[in-house]
Parts: structure tokens; sequence; C-alpha cells
């Protein structure tokens, strides 16, 4: 997620729990698994159902000791099957994402799921990243049954360093701005190297990922260090179009705005000498470097003017030089409904003085403008006109734009997730008012998640055409085929497809552009 309201955070932890506890204990099948052998050593993983998986595959040297703030390095090759059925540690974050914290370093792996049905032409590889604001999540919290089995992809969900751990510019640590995107690029080069060995195409890997791993999908598109390591790339839930701000405290930022911060971090430490600052710095605990740099809420995230990233990727887009390959992008309908929700939690209802509040704090002198668009004379609507507005604000402009942007070479689809009555949270208490498609409720459409209601017989008929699309993408660039409802390359706001169940829930989003005020959206500042 980008927005990480502490009240619905922590909520949301408790019903992950729930994940976290189901990965510990998964079976792992009866007799010995199948073994395959990396450019490191065997792995031994388990046949589940339909699939092979094989979990925490290390892709690199666990990051500790000498290694603490170093780029990511290979592994130390092994030569006995290594046991790949059980989940990997989750890089160190806070857990409120996931029910449960972790101070892991050596946490560089990632899950392969394939198809257990042998033999055939290599099969597309797609490469999953995490959500989670560039602080909290895991690669192993997502299983890619469905799209392995039913799709016939060999799925790659990865970990990457988080927090300060990951994205922290400091003079005596050179090279430590962006731990988070080259443990991505290691892991896409692993992918290369070893998707042969996985019965996968080293030639047709997809990127993909949601929220915070949507924006990261959209920096690897703009980084040179990432060329030639993907073929496609799937944006969801990501506004790869706007610039850093306080707001935005999970975009990429220039480079002396986040020296200034990895400074104000340092002595938080006790290291603020730069002469021995890079010991100190390296001596300290994890959860030392968490609570130095998480404790007032300001952001992480990719930093740019850097060799990995020498400009804004949200320029890169603007001036239509972002690496040209096939893209599906898309958003859900109601996003920020999920936000107010977790907001509500901690303050109780959204009133009509919130809503003034939150627009003015947000667009300052427009902000009579933006109040105007979104008429609401009291309490009763302020919750619904607030996520309506920051919905368009911060996902409906953002893709829609960058779908156009995007449009001018490789082809584009882009999407809508609409599904009015998605499935909610298993463990969290109801939503005062509906919660309709809010942001990741698409998650469970693709992945099989633990922390979700289960799918409804309609909804089930959607998550099918889903993973056909995807997994048509990820294998020619086009999600069209079969007997699934045509979906245009991207146009224009109508050409979105929208998805939502039932007869006739997939069509051409006719109206889109109305419905969240792209007009007025486009006219108003970044």
């Amino acid at each position: 997620m980008h927005h990480r309201p502490s009240a619905v955070l922590a909520a949301v932890g408790t019903a992950l729990a729930v994940l976290a506890g189901c990965a510990a204990t998964e079976p792992v099948g009866a007799g010995p698994g199948p073994v395959v052998r990396t450019d490191a050593g065997p792995v031994r993983g388990a046949v589940t159902g339909a699939v092979h998986t094989f979990r925490a595959v290390p892709y690199a040297a666990p990051p500790v000791g000498g290694l603490h703030w170093a780029p990511a390095r290979p592994p130390q090759p092994w030569t006995e099957p290594r046991d790949a059925t059980a989940p990997g540690r989750l890089c160190a974050q806070d857990g409120l994402e996931l029910g449960r914290p972790s101070t892991d370093e050596d946490c560089l792996t990632l899950d392969v799921t394939t198809p257990a049905e042998p033999g055939g032409p290599p099969r597309p590889v797609l490469v999953w990243v995490h959500g989670g604001s560039n602080v909290d999540g895991g690669g192993g919290l997502y299983g890619a049954a469905r799209l392995a089995a039913e799709g016939g992809l060999v799925v790659v969900t990865i970990n990457y360093r988080l927090g300060a751990l990951g994205f922290l510019t400091h003079p005596a640590l050179p090279g430590a701005d962006n731990l988070g995107l080259t443990d991505q690029q290691a892991a896409l080069g692993w992918v290369r190297r070893n998707a042969t060995a996985f019965g996968g195409d080293p030639g047709n890997v997809t990127l993909a990922g949601e929220s915070g791993g949507g924006a990261a999908v959209c920096t690897q598109l703009a980084s040179p260090a990432a060329d030639g390591l993907f073929d496609k790339a799937i944006v969801s839930s990501a506004d790869c179009t706007a610039t850093w701000s306080p707001e935005r405290s999970t975009a990429p930022r220039p480079h002396e705005i986040a020296q200034r911060r990895g400074q104000v971090i340092a002595q938080r430490l006790g290291c603020p000498d730069p002469a021995t600052a890079a010991d100190c710095l390296r001596s300290r605990p994890v959860p030392e470097v968490r609570a130095a740099s998480e404790s007032d809420g300001a952001g992480v995230g990719p930093v740019f003017g850097t060799p990995e990233l020498p400009r804004d990727p949200a320029a890169v887009l603007r001036a239509g030089a972002l690496r040209d390959v096939p893209t599906m992008i898309g958003f859900n309908r109601d996003e920020e409904r999920f936000r107010i929700y977790g907001e509500e939690l901690g303050r109780g209802p959204t009133t009509l003085a919130h809503l003034r509040d939150e627009v003015t704090r947000l667009d300052g002198p427009d902000a009579p403008a933006v109040l105007a668009e979104y008429p609401c004379a009291d309490d009763g609507c302020a919750a619904t006109t607030l996520a309506e507005l920051l919905t368009a604000r911060n996902y409906a402009r953002g893709a829609t734009d960058a779908a156009h942007r995007l449009s001018g070479g490789a082809p584009v689809f882009a999407f809508e997730f609409a599904d009015q009555r998605a499935p909610w949270f298993r463990e969290l208490p109801p939503a005062r008012f509906p919660q309709g498609a809010y942001h990741t409720a698409e998650l469970p459409y693709l992945f099989d998640v633990d922390w979700a209601e289960p799918l409804d017989p309609p909804q089930r008929e959607l998550a099918t055409e889903m993973v056909g699309y995807w997994s048509r993408f990820a294998r020619t660039g086009d999600p069209n085929g079969g007997d699934a409802p045509a979906w245009p390359p991207h146009t224009g706001p109508d050409s979105f497809q929208v998805l939502a169940p039932g007869p006739g829930g997939i069509h051409p989003a006719a109206g889109l552009a109305e419905r969240h005020h792209l007009a007025f959206w486009a006219a108003r500042p970044r």
C-alpha cells in the first residue's frame, strides 16, 4: 500500500496473522519432492496439488556482517539438495501489514511456483514484486498456484530489503540508496539465469506488482540497471506520474532530500561523525534502525540522481522515455475507501470538517475548486466523497495519464477493477460504509491469500477470467484469446477494461473519464 494509516494497518496485521500462521504450517505433500538444480546448487521443493513449489530459494547472499548495507552478492554455493519446502524469512519490518514483525536480514530469497505437469515448450515467467509502501510485505505471502496451474506460468515471488535497510542515503554508505531496487534486479538476474531449470523461458519475463510493488515496476522501467532483465510489465494501483512530496512519501525522491533524511537517521542512531558513521550505522541493531527511521511516519522510497536511477521516473515517463515494453496498467474503482476506513478506526466517522481539512491540507489554494467539484453538504456524504476524490486524485489520474504516455510504442492494456462486492478481510470489523473495489481488493482474484473472505461463484468466474488475461499477457504481450471478452489496446479512458463479476461484468469502460472527473484533475497541479 502507498498509504499506511496506523489504525487500519494494525487491524489488518491482526487479520493477516492468519496468513502468517498458515504459511508457517503449510503441508508439503507426501514423499520426496522435485529437485531442480540452480546455478548455486540443487533445491528440493514440494508437490502441492497441481503445482510444484520451491520456497525460500536464495538469490543472493544474506546481507549481514560485512554485507550489511551493501549491494546483493551471489549466494555461497551448495552441493546437496537444499530443502525448499518451508516459508522463508520476511525482511525486517514492523509487521503491520502482515501480522508479525521481523528483524531478519537473511531474507534475500524467492519462491518459485510451476505447473506440476511436465513437458511442453518453455513457459512464460511472471515475477511478482509485493506491495507494502517499501516497509512491509513478503513474496511468500502470495500463493501462485492458480497462475501456475491454470495460466501455465512459472511464477516467482520475491523478497527485497525494506525501510532504511533498503533505502538509506548517507555519504558513508555509497551504493545503499536503492538496495531495495537493486535487490529486485538481482532477483531478475537470477530468473534470467535459472528460469530454464524450472521449465520457464528466460527470454519471456513479465515484471508485475501492486501498490508499492507497482511503483517499483515503473521505477525499474526507468532504471538503466534493469535494462535487459524483463520483457513486459504489469502495474496495479500505483501512480507512476506523481513526483515526490511529503504526501507522496514512498515515491522516488531527489538525492539531496534523501541525503538530508539519512543524516537525520544517523544522528538519531548516535552516528553523527562522517569518519566513523559507516561502522557506527552497521553496528546498530535492526530494531533501533527501524525505530530511528520509521517512528515519525516519514516514508522511504527509491532515490534518483544515482547511478541506478539517474532521473525521476515520473519525468522519464512524461518525456516518453520509459523502457518500451508491452504493459498492463490499472487501478481499483474505490481505492481510497480502505484508507478512509482505516482512519475511521482511529478517529471515528468522517465528518464534513474532516473532508474540508484533508482537501485543504493536500490542495492548499486549489482546495475551493476541489470542494466545488465534489459537493457534499453534510456528514452523511463526507466519507464516500473524500474517498471518491482521493481515488481520482491519487490513482485514476495517474493510471490514465501513464497509460496515455506509454501507448505511443509497445501495446498498452488498461483496466479498472470494479467488483463492488469484493471480499472483505476475515478478521476485520465491517466497514461503516460500502468498501466496493477497495485498495488490494483484486489480489484474491489472482493469488491464493488467506486474509480475505472466499470468492462466491460469480467472483470465481471473474478470477478465472483475470488469471487468463494475466497469463496470456505474460505469454504474448496481449491478454486477448479464447472465449474471454475482447480487451482493446489503450486508446483513451473509454478503452480501459472494466473487470467485474456477473454477466456483462467485463467490458470497455465507457464513462470512466466522467466517473473519475478526469478533465478536472488533468487541469490541477501535480
